[in-house]
């Protein structure tokens, strides 16, 4: 029960809380600094994909990694965030134009070396 308590106070996140923020669409900075909404007990089992990893997974350096990887992705989740539904409708309006560009450029090139290997065959 102590190992939970430090947990809890060092930050780490239970399960359940970790279930909760999947399920949610928008994280609000009212939520992240909100520890009262987190229940005061916690239960083992919310711990559970902590307490059963391997110790040979919490090295230094995989712990300096998966905090790189958690400060590029809440970089990407803030650039997401920031982004309006029109921007991104452009955004991929913009990658599907040039996908059909390079589809098309790909069908010419086609016909160009049917049409040489048709007219090769016919002389």
């Amino acid at each position: 029960i102590e190992l939970l308590a430090e947990l809890k106070r060092l930050g780490f996140m239970s399960l359940s809380e970790l279930a909760n923020l999947e399920r949610s669409s928008v994280i609000t900075a009212a939520a992240a600094g909100d520890e009262a909404v987190a229940s005061a007990a916690a239960e083992k089992t919310d711990y559970d994909y902590l307490l059963g990893m391997n110790l040979w997974s919490l090295t230094f350096e995989r712990v300096e990694e998966i905090r790189k990887l958690l400060a590029a992705k809440s970089a990407e989740l803030d650039v997401l965030t920031a982004t309006t539904v029109e921007q991104l409708w452009d955004r991929d309006l913009q990658a599907l134009i040039l996908c059909m560009d390079q589809l098309d450029a790909e069908d010419a090139e086609e016909a160009v070396s049917s049409a040489r290997l048709g007219s090769t065959a016919a002389s």
